[in-house]
């Protein structure tokens, strides 16, 4: 486990209260989370893969790199799936009936899941979601959203602004992220990956405010920690009579400890390890 893995979860609490303070960066500090369902089991036309739920990753990282502004966020999607998709199987623009992207004209993407593969959508205008504030839990100077859009092409995300699945602060937040004075702490909160919004175009603006017709589209995924709560203990006979944060231990289901996410039993399959509290624990409830 990255050392980040601390970061993030120092600030778990704070962003599953809404709270859009994050822990204050350092050089080369990165933090990391885990994306979730955000659909609680309802049906939507965007989807992990079966088998890869948990495994898409949202990071934000310190940069020195000139124009970047100072960050640079990545949106690490897993085989994003849409075999739904209403226009699936047609060209974006000209509406030319197609399996593939490279029977489209240039440009153009074939929607729907590419050649009909599992975990290969292909889609236009989503919204990474990123709320924002500049200031600290004393004074609060600015915040707002932004919403920076991105295509899903074969599963994976590739954002307008930068054509690859990163995109730095000064793409993401224009002349407000570049004009921020110099050590001033900047906090990030709640992050969603939604569909395409009511007006695309409102997502150029910075900053955005809530409710706004960019974030307006459903969300599919978000990054954070949804506190598990595991049940009463139990008893049992083995570790599959429990919960996969917890292990049969003297007859009694016992939630497990650990050091690492690979030491959780059902790490893989939506647990991780809280080394603050050196539990196994849900990241999606």
């Amino acid at each position: 486990m990255r050392k980040s893995r601390k970061a993030l979860l120092a600030a778990a609490a704070g962003i599953a209260a809404g709270c859009l303070v994050a822990p204050r960066v350092h050089a080369a500090t990165k933090v990391q989370a885990s994306l979730v369902d955000a659909t609680d089991g309802n049906p939507i036309t965007y989807q992990e893969t079966a088998g890869q739920e948990g495994k898409g990753k949202s990071m934000i990282q310190e940069t020195t790199k000139p124009g970047a502004c100072g960050t640079v966020m990545k949106l690490l999607l897993v085989k994003i799936d849409c075999a739904s998709h209403p226009d699936a199987g047609t060209c974006r623009v000209s509406g030319n009936p197609c399996c593939k992207t490279s029977e489209c004209p240039s440009g153009q993407l074939c929607l729907g899941n590419e050649n009909a593969a599992p975990g290969s959508c292909n889609a236009t205008n989503h919204v990474f979601e990123v709320n924002w504030m500049q200031g600290d839990a004393n004074t609060f100077l600015l915040e707002g959203q932004a919403g920076l859009k991105f295509n899903l092409v074969k599963g994976k995300a590739a954002f307008l602004a930068s054509g690859k699945n990163s995109v730095t602060g000064g793409q993401a937040f224009g002349p407000i992220g570049c004009s921020l004075p110099a050590g001033a702490p900047l906090g990030f909160g709640k992050t969603f990956v939604r569909d395409t919004g009511t007006d695309p175009n409102k997502c150029d603006e910075v900053p955005l405010f809530p409710p706004n017709d960019c974030t307006d589209g459903p969300a599919y995924l978000f990054s954070g920690i949804r506190v598990g709560l595991d049940p009463a203990p139990g008893t049992c006979t083995n570790d599959n009579e429990c919960t996969l944060t917890q292990i049969c231990l003297a007859g009694q289901c016992t939630t497990q400890t650990c050091a690492a996410d690979s030491e959780c039993r059902g790490f893989g399959s939506g647990v991780a390890c809280n080394e603050d509290t050196g539990d196994c624990c849900f990241l999606a409830g």
